[in-house]
């Protein structure tokens, strides 16, 4: 708040608060060092400060676990994107599933139609699913998210149905592929595993 209201203050002081904030992080950490604290430049400052602010954010998250787990996922070709769970947390039946999606479509034929259109399982399953017609994962539209979840106001949500056994599957695979046909172009999708307690 200090650096916010006085912005007329110098780089290096913001640089001092940060990284004395990242060594007393570090205390309750066994696998960073004070010599990972990048040193200050202010030709590269927004290189040093992304470095700091990162391993600031990975020191926080070891000490006060996010309940929340992005699921990177890859986009392998227009209309397939796979992931995988590599956090352990997530692979037993501990999690909620969300599904994140924007798309250049009114709001009201995104929630009506991405349902449908969506095939998200096992990536073995998805294959067979797509070939054969079949349902994925069942998805729900919905308004509210957990708390944990970014929320972006363009982007519409949906549950993944944790009691299908596609879900199931997806989990023992410990890997997920969603297809989405080419009838909903420049799609950007998110999914996110909300840990129960």
């Amino acid at each position: 708040r200090l650096f916010a209201t006085h912005p007329g203050r110098s780089p290096e002081h913001l640089y001092a608060t940060l990284a004395q904030l990242a060594s007393a992080l570090m205390t309750f950490s066994t696998g960073a060092q004070l010599t990972d604290i990048p040193a200050y430049d202010h030709a590269r400052a927004d290189e040093v400060f992304a470095k700091l602010e990162s391993m600031i954010r990975d020191l926080l998250d070891a000490i006060i676990p996010s309940r929340v787990v992005s699921i990177g996922l890859a986009r392998k070709t227009p209309t397939t994107w796979t992931g995988q769970f590599l956090d352990e947390r997530i692979v037993g039946d501990a999690a909620d599933w969300y599904l994140s999606v924007n798309a250049p479509m009114a709001a009201f034929e995104l929630v009506e139609q991405f349902p449908r259109l969506c095939k998200i399982g096992a990536p073995d399953d998805v294959e067979h699913i797509i070939n054969s017609a079949l349902l994925g994962i069942p998805l729900k539209a919905v308004q509210r998210v957990p708390a944990a979840i970014p929320v972006r106001l363009d982007n519409q949500y949906f549950a993944l149905d944790s009691s299908s056994a596609a879900h199931v599957k997806m989990l023992a695979a410990r890997a997920c592929q969603i297809y989405l046909p080419a009838s909903v172009p420049d799609a950007s999708l998110e999914l996110y595993a909300v840990l129960r307690s």
